[in-house]
């Protein structure tokens, strides 16, 4: 009995011990595999007539504001082949599942900043195709906002400088790891 038991300790100790490792090279192995699967699956939730296009301004009070980790629109960039979710809440479950909002930011049309990731080997996989005047469309359940790019930077993952969540001005940073391609850790 005791050749099973430690054998079975034994086990248990190298499956807690690998389990970080394990757990990465699945999340990568399903972000490769099941990007389109995940798009899909929110293509099917939100295939009626839910983003409607106002000619007006509509008040605040009248936005249904998105529960955490739900999807509330979609982006396109001009010249990439960005063209997904949009998700409001930013866990590491969400981003397999479109582009994600940074809860703290401002939501489109409410002036000030928009703060959206997304993995750089799926749904931003061509954001380092956008260009300097190409156009961001972001469809949401309350309206379309255009935004048009004026600068793009690689920045360090620590550098706050990148973006204002205070800003008086209405702007939307995307943010992803690089480089772009990699496989592994990247900042």
């Amino acid at each position: 009995l005791s050749p099973i038991i430690l054998a079975i300790l034994g086990y248990l100790i190298i499956f807690f011990a690998a389990r970080p490792l394990i757990s990465s090279a699945a999340s990568i192995i399903d972000m490769i595999s099941g990007g389109a699967k995940g798009k899909t699956e929110f293509n099917n939730m939100y295939n009626g007539n839910v983003f409607k296009t106002y000619t007006e301004t509509i008040p605040s009070s009248e936005v249904e504001f998105p529960l955490p980790n739900t999807q509330y629109g979609e982006i396109t960039i001009e010249g990439t082949d960005v063209n997904c979710p949009l998700i409001y809440g930013d866990s590491t479950a969400m981003l397999k599942k479109g582009a994600c909002q940074y809860m703290g930011s401002s939501f489109p049309g409410f002036g000030s900043t928009l703060l959206v990731s997304g993995h750089n080997n799926s749904y931003f996989k061509s954001l380092k195709d956008a260009k300097i005047g190409a156009i961001i469309t972001v469809k949401t359940t309350y309206g379309e906002y255009k935004y048009k790019i004026v600068n793009t930077a690689i920045k360090q993952n620590t550098d706050e400088s990148a973006y204002d969540l205070t800003a008086d001005k209405e702007n939307v940073v995307f943010y992803t790891c690089y480089p772009f391609d990699a496989l592994g850790l990247t900042y």
